[in-house]
């Protein structure tokens, strides 16, 4: 029998700068020969990636946002990483339910019972065993965000939200921490990505074991 592959997850408001060490953690876990695959929140299934340009473009109610998360995150856990990890295999996740609780219990001011009740309905028990937090101050992310606008890579409705919906974010995704220091690793990303990356090794060969 496969042993149950590892779980990792990338959180951080827009413009906090995980993205970019995002596809360097899958290659460093490829050089030490493990299988892993990288996912996407909303995203990575068929009806996920629907559901994605529906939450990313279109105007809605606060609660139709959160059930929608939640629908693409119930399909993304039965149809790939629920099945990857039982197969052994890593994945990696850009966003998971954290994010959530961020964006939608934080951002849009959605009661945490109703996440809570939606997260134990829909999850199945699977959560991440290791979270990397990217934090950086919300003026910083602001205009990393401005410089995707300027290289015409465009902005989604989430990115384009003012920095009171930001801070509230930001709050929120502390405050997960605070909840499960032990899960959620508060990664710096303020600081050069040589320290940056020499801080997620460290973290990711205790993974590795």
């Amino acid at each position: 029998m496969n042993k149950k592959g590892k779980f990792i997850s990338f959180e951080g408001i827009d413009g906090a700068g995980k993205s970019i060490h995002l596809n360097w953690a899958k290659n460093w876990l490829i050089q030490k020969k493990i299988n892993v695959i990288v996912v996407r929140e909303p995203g990575s299934t068929p009806l996920g990636e629907n559901l994605r340009e529906l939450l990313f473009h279109e105007t809605m109610r606060p609660l139709t946002e959160t059930l929608l998360m939640f629908s693409a995150r119930h399909e993304l856990v039965e149809k790939i990483i629920k099945p990857a990890l039982n197969q052994g295999e890593w994945v990696i996740s850009d966003r998971f339910v954290d994010a959530s609780y961020a964006y939608q219990g934080g951002g849009r001011e959605i009661p945490l019972e109703i996440i809570d009740w939606l997260k134990n309905k829909t999850l199945n028990g699977i959560i991440p065993d290791l979270t990397f937090l990217f934090t950086t101050s919300v003026s910083t992310a602001e205009k990393r965000r401005q410089k995707l606008e300027v290289n015409k890579l465009g902005l989604d409705r989430f990115e384009k939200e003012d920095n009171q919906f930001f801070n509230k974010v930001h709050n929120a995704y502390l405050e997960c921490q605070k909840r499960e220091p032990q899960r959620i690793i508060n990664i710096n990303a303020e600081r050069d990505i040589k320290f940056i990356r020499e801080e997620l090794t460290k973290w990711l060969e205790f993974q590795v074991g």
